[in-house]
Formats: C-alpha cells, structure tokens, sequence
C-alpha cells in the first residue's frame, strides 16, 4: 500500500467526511436511544440464523455495551500482534484510493489494477475460508469495532441513512457483524476478513455476496469512516459512510476493555424458536433497497 517512496496519508480524516457525519449521528443516536437496538432485549426479537463463529453466538458472553465499543490503533495492534502493523493505513476514498477515467485503481497517485480485479480482490478477501467446525470456538476472542449508521448520500444524508452495521472482529481476522434494515425491522448476519498485510477490510452480508463494502482497520477507530461499495459483483462502486453511534446514554459502556479471552459462547439450542427467522433469500433485494 506504501512504502519508503510512498509516505503514508495523513491520517485524519477530511473535513467532507466529519461534515456528512455531523448530522446523520444525531438522528440515529436517539433512534438508537427509543428502540434500544443492538441491545440484548432488542437481539431477542432479531435472531437470524448465523454461522457458529458469529459474533451473536457470542453476545451473552460479554457485558451489555461491550460491542458498542471504539477501538483504539494501540488496541487493535495488540489484538494482531503477528501482524506487525507500525503505521496505520488510512483509506480515503476519492483521495488517496481513487477510480481513475481509465477505470484503473490508484492508491497514493500509483496505478495498482482494474477497477473490476481490485473489486474481485475485495470479494476474494471477504469471502476467504470461514472455520467449517467448532472444535476451536472457545479459543477465539473478540474485538468490538462499533455499531454504526450508514449513510448513502451527502447531499441528504439522514433520509439516506436507513441501515445500520454492527462489526467485531476474531483474533484470527475474521470479521462478523449484522446489517440492521430500519425501514423493513430485518437483521442479516456480516462475514468478512482483514487483509493483514494492507490493513484493508472487506465484509459482505450473507445472502447478498455480490455486494462487497470495504475499508480500512484504522478507518473503524474514527468517528465516521468512508467505505467503497462494490456491487453487481465488481461492475459498479458507490462511497457511503459509515457514522459511529454512541450507546443509549443511560447505559454502562465496557469501550475500556479491548477485548475479552476465552468467553464462553451462548449457542442457541433450539434453532425452532418463536422469533422472526429472516431467510438469507431476502438478504440482497434489502440490502440493493438501501444501495439504489
């Protein structure tokens, strides 16, 4: 991504993403606040089914807020320390990773691919070998990364804000997390890995595989974070914003643990329970209605 040629970016962020964010927060803040969503009572009434390594298995283990939480660039470099992650890489969409008129990839003023290969390579990354058993699922621990609103457009962007994500990470780069549709009340489980070489984050929701989102490790300690869109596998992109939301304020916040070792899961006995079960069929008409 860079090297002794290629300083690194300034890391913060610019002030086009803080101003599309200053307004969307609020709004999904006290949303937040009246539903109590991605609270445990609001989890009662959105299980979905999700693979045995999701973080929803997982969420009776640790304290109410404790995915509400904000990792720090410290936190996140203990939690990969094989990595060796010295200076974080922070992705700007539109200036620092930019789609040129030839349809090329540039990062840092560098041609790098086809807007088409860096999209499969998005799609590759996300969709790189889950755990097929449990056998190791007591080993794994968690980093919360936050729960955010995401936003589509700044030209009106709390009537495009109508979905918000939740992401953890595992110790071993995985990514989970859950795609929350306000306008329809359904929840779909998020699959994912980190790139450990290029910090880069690559996520999809399950059911909806030809839509990619990507961004950086380090994006998610911001405030708000851009991410690039890849949709109709690879053909179009689209920029959106991801807005961290702060927990409902009469709540205990556990954002000073980075994370947890050797919790025991919560895993749901009965997968026949009287409770909404969203089918992954519905996954990518929900997530396009929010994208289009």
């Amino acid at each position: 991504m860079y090297g002794p040629n290629v300083p690194p970016p300034p890391h913060a962020p610019r002030p086009y993403w803080n101003n599309w964010g200053v307004s969307v927060a609020l709004g999904w803040t006290n949303f937040a606040i009246s539903t109590g969503a991605f609270t445990f009572g609001w989890w009662d009434n959105m299980y979905y089914r999700a693979p045995w390594w999701n973080y929803y298995y997982y969420r009776s283990a640790y304290p109410v807020y404790y995915w509400w939480g904000t990792p720090t660039w410290n936190s996140i470099r203990g939690f990969y320390p094989t990595y060796n992650w010295t200076s974080p890489f922070y992705y700007d969409y539109g200036q620092n990773v930019v789609i040129g008129p030839d349809s090329y990839v540039y990062i840092n003023n560098q041609r790098v691919t086809t807007q088409y290969e860096y999209a499969q390579s998005a799609a590759e990354l996300a969709s790189y070998g889950m755990p097929s058993t449990t056998a190791n699922q007591t080993n794994l621990q968690w980093l919360p990364l936050g729960t955010f609103a995401l936003s589509t457009s700044p030209t009106n962007p709390q009537a495009s804000t109508k979905a918000a994500i939740q992401l953890a990470a595992t110790n071993d780069g995985l990514i989970s997390g859950s795609f929350y549709n306000r306008d329809t009340n359904q929840t779909f489980p998020i699959q994912g890995r980190v790139d450990p070489q290029t910090q880069r984050v690559a996520f999809y929701v399950i059911g909806a595989e030809n839509t990619v989102f990507e961004t950086g490790m380090y994006n998610l300690t911001q405030s708000q974070t851009p991410v690039m869109i890849h949709k109709n596998g690879g053909r179009t992109t689209q920029n959106a914003l991801l807005v961290r939301l702060n927990p409902p304020q009469n709540a205990s916040t556990t954002t000073a643990v980075p994370y947890v070792q050797n919790s025991t899961p919560y895993i749901q006995e009965d997968d026949n329970v009287a409770l909404p079960i969203v089918e992954e069929t519905e996954a990518e008409s929900v997530v396009h209605s929010i994208l289009d």
